[in-house]
């Protein structure tokens, strides 16, 4: 890639706010491995980046664990950008990758943790799975459900939604009553 003046143009790939966590990894490995899998592909298409950045969010708590598990698909994801140096990784990290125990006064004072509490409150409502094969049958039977009703709202009138709406329940009507 050429510029117009006729220096070389830096590609790069960004990547921001993973957020590595124990207890999602169930859930996250599987995203993980299509991403590396799609930026293999890009790799192969002739799409080598420069420089790998990483911002935001790598850890969710600043944990130990969490940034072994970082490290781990890193290594999984270096050999796929066609023997791009390690030196050509930048990571800026953010403000969930301090381990917030081990700092005086720990999140109490934080106006940024405390503006995350409605996310944690439901967080701590899904927990009631036990396993990830209950959670992963209820989303599919939730995505199916709501897939039915979810009706993009500022996208038409307000007498399309409604005649939207209707036929939706209409549909739910004849399933629920087979």
């Amino acid at each position: 890639m050429v510029s117009g003046d006729g220096g070389r143009l830096v590609r790069l790939l960004h990547l921001s706010d993973i957020h590595f966590k124990a207890e999602t990894a169930w859930n996250a490995r599987p995203i993980l491995r299509e991403l590396t899998y799609s930026i293999g592909k890009e790799v192969a298409a002739g799409r080598k980046p420069d420089l790998v950045v990483i911002t935001g969010d790598i850890a969710w708590s600043g944990k130990q664990a969490e940034y072994k598990m970082a490290r781990e698909w890193l290594d999984k994801l270096w050999p796929m950008l066609g023997g791009l140096e390690k030196d050509r990784l930048l990571l800026v990290p953010g403000n969930h990758d301090v381990d917030r125990t081990k700092t005086t006064g720990g999140r109490s004072n934080n106006r940024a943790e405390i503006s995350h509490q409605p996310t944690r409150r439901r967080e701590r409502q899904r927990r009631g799975f036990r396993s990830p094969s209950s959670a992963q049958q209820f989303l599919s039977i939730h995505a199916a459900v709501y897939n039915q009703f979810n009706i993009q709202r500022h996208l038409i009138s307000r007498r399309t939604l409604k005649a939207l709406r209707a036929e939706a329940f209409a549909g739910w009507r004849k399933v629920v009553a087979a």
